[in-house]
């Protein structure tokens, strides 16, 4: 008859030969249960790094991306109404820097001739607000409703390309 061993460390040998019967005898753990045995998560080591890797450079990305000019505009679609054909309409598009660079507007262009815009070609300061002036000129142009872009063009890395739009019915006078 073969019996198995078991492993008792030798500091806990003269205790267990003082007093058998009053003290349980304590056996090591295999090494993956003392690991368990103490381990805070029940996660892997190595995907435990990962994900604090993974959180670093989340928190990092965060960090830099929040940096530079930013360009809002509370509206980007307005409406002209009706009006006769013959009358300029001007509407304004207002719209904040709410980076924390300077923001610069690099060009606007309109969809055609009736369509002209003026804007700021100096730098709006963080938190400062500015407007497009979008003037519209139907006399050439029919009858009717229509609908008109404006590309704006900035320096802000996540909205290079903003589009206005000015809406409308033109009727005859």
């Amino acid at each position: 008859m073969t019996t198995k061993h078991r492993h008792i460390p030798r500091a806990s040998l003269i205790p267990a030969m003082r007093s058998a019967a009053s003290e349980p005898q304590r056996t090591l753990l295999p090494t993956k249960a003392r690991h368990r045995e103490f381990s805070a998560s029940p996660l892997p080591l190595c995907v435990r790094y990962m994900a604090s890797v993974i959180l670093l450079l989340l928190f990092t990305a965060i960090a830099v991306k929040a940096a530079g000019p930013k360009i809002e505009f509370p509206e980007t679609s307005k409406s002209l109404g009706t009006f006769r054909l013959d009358l300029i309409q001007t509407v304004d598009f207002e719209f904040v820097n709410t980076g924390d660079e300077p923001l610069l507007i690099l060009n606007v262009n309109t969809d055609c001739g009736c369509t002209a815009a003026g804007y700021p070609h100096d730098e709006i300061a963080p938190g400062d607000t500015a407007k497009i002036s979008v003037r519209y000129n139907g006399r050439n142009n029919p009858t009717g409703t229509f609908r008109k872009q404006v590309r704006v063009r900035t320096n802000d890395p996540d909205n290079p390309l903003v589009r206005l739009f000015i809406k409308g019915k033109a009727i005859k006078g």
